[in-house]
């Protein structure tokens, strides 16, 4: 019944509901390596980087706390100075008031003690370190850029909400439209559990087996959970269906930041669909670079670096390469059987991105599982695998530069996982 599960979830976050690393990345504008890790990351032999054995384990947990008991742990980055920096809110997603919502900026040493803490005067979703040391933080159609020490440094409204509020007219069709979409996509999945629920219902029922009788019952359950779902679609109305639409295209799923341009991400007015926006450091002139990207369940996680952005494409368990102009130079990654160390598995994954000195590229699943790629994008190793509950969410992950130790956001445990770098002995031993 995994798949009645995934279909289930799915749809209704799909349109019920509807971070990051900044350090030196080593591609050049036309996706060549400039130059290889460098020799002071921690050398792992190749018959154990393949092997699927995680090289890195548990060292300690970081409780993460709000002063607002709603906020909890949401992303993390790592400065260039080598601390962590936390992103406690509320969630991006759910039935909470965000009105007047608050959230902290929350700064760890690389040990996991507290060193500083700020408020931002936003619901925010999202955040990630420049290359200049300065803190970004996006979040509720705002971003806001402070220094390291938690003074406000410049704030305002994401220019392209503007853009794509504007046209109130298009706005309206496009939710019309969508709600129209919805109330379909629930009589279609309904048609299909009825369908599976009448084949198993021709058998006569004394004749029946213990499992068959379990599945006709958790397919009248779920009906009847869907029915009560297309019919809040049926009852809505177009103004809260704009609502509904104008409140996604607040959420800013995820920030980067280069020495000349600040990226975001967003959810689009047409479709599920997600664009990345290219905008000044002073967050003005924005540009659509690349539209059209598909994430599960609200997730969509995104890297900068010189002339070059990263994208977690988790619809088709690989890495997206663009250049800042939007232009796809490649990808890498592929997807496989669960456990698979080389390959992306579950539904969808990877969630989330991040690169380290020398280009280094590590990727965060949901399941916990944490791995590391070449410059090139060549599979190197398994690090880690965290262990978390299940279910799509913001995974974001952040490494030293020498790779031995690494940070994990735990979103739903609001804490910060530290992994450190096991010895070759203890990796081989088992």
């Amino acid at each position: 019944m995994r798949t009645l599960g995934l279909a289930v979830s799915r749809a209704y976050l799909l349109f019920a509901f509807a971070g990051a690393l900044t350090v030196p990345f080593m591609f050049t504008r036309d996706g060549a390596a400039q130059t290889a890790i460098p020799a002071t990351r921690a050398a792992i032999p190749v018959s154990i980087a393949s092997s699927g054995v995680p090289t890195h384990e548990l060292a300690k947990k970081i409780a993460v706390k709000g002063e607002d008991r709603a906020n909890q742990l949401q992303t993390l980055c790592l400065s260039p100075d080598g601390n962590v920096v936390a992103l406690v809110a509320r969630p991006r997603y759910g039935a909470v008031s965000q009105a007047h919502a608050t959230s902290e900026v929350q700064v760890f040493d690389p040990q996991g003690n507290s060193v500083r803490k700020w408020k931002v005067k936003f619901l925010a979703q999202s955040i990630n370190a420049g290359p200049d040391g300065s803190i970004l933080v996006a979040g509720d159609g705002r971003i806001a850029r402070f220094d390291k020490e938690g003074q406000l440094l410049a704030e305002a409204e994401v220019p392209h909400l503007a853009l794509l509020l504007k046209d109130s007219k298009k706005l309206r069709e496009s939710a019309a439209e969508q709600l129209k979409v919805e109330i379909q996509s629930f009589e279609q999945t309904m048609k299909v559990f009825e369908g599976q629920k009448a084949e198993l219902e021709k058998k006569d029922a004394n004749q029946r087996t213990a499992q068959e009788k379990s599945q006709i019952k958790m397919f009248e359950m779920t009906l009847k959970q869907y029915e009560q779902m297309a019919d809040q679609c049926r009852k809505r109305t177009v103004d809260q269906a704009v609502a509904q639409l104008t409140s996604r295209l607040k959420i800013i799923n995820g920030v980067a930041a280069t020495d000349h341009d600040v990226f975001v991400v967003c959810g689009e007015v047409k479709g599920y669909g997600y664009a990345i926006w290219r905008m000044a450091p002073d967050f003005t002139q924005p540009k659509a670079i690349v539209t059209g990207l598909g994430g599960c369940c609200g997730q969509m996680d995104i890297q900068a670096q010189g002339e070059e952005v990263l994208v977690a494409e988790n619809t088709r368990h690989r890495v997206g390469r663009y250049n800042r102009d939007g232009k796809r130079l490649g990808s890498f990654g592929k997807h496989g059987r669960d456990g698979d160390a080389e390959c992306f598995g579950g539904c969808c994954n990877p969630m989330n991105v991040r690169i380290v000195s020398g280009g280094t590229v590590y990727t965060a699943e949901s399941e916990g599982f944490v791995k590391e790629f070449s410059p090139k994008g060549e599979f190197v190793k398994l690090v880690a695998h965290a262990t978390v509950t299940g279910g799509c969410k913001n995974v974001a992950v952040a490494a030293t530069p020498d790779g031995k130790t690494v940070y994990f956001c735990d979103q739903p445990g609001s804490q910060i996982i530290i992994l450190t770098l096991k010895t070759t002995a203890k990796i081989g031993a088992e």
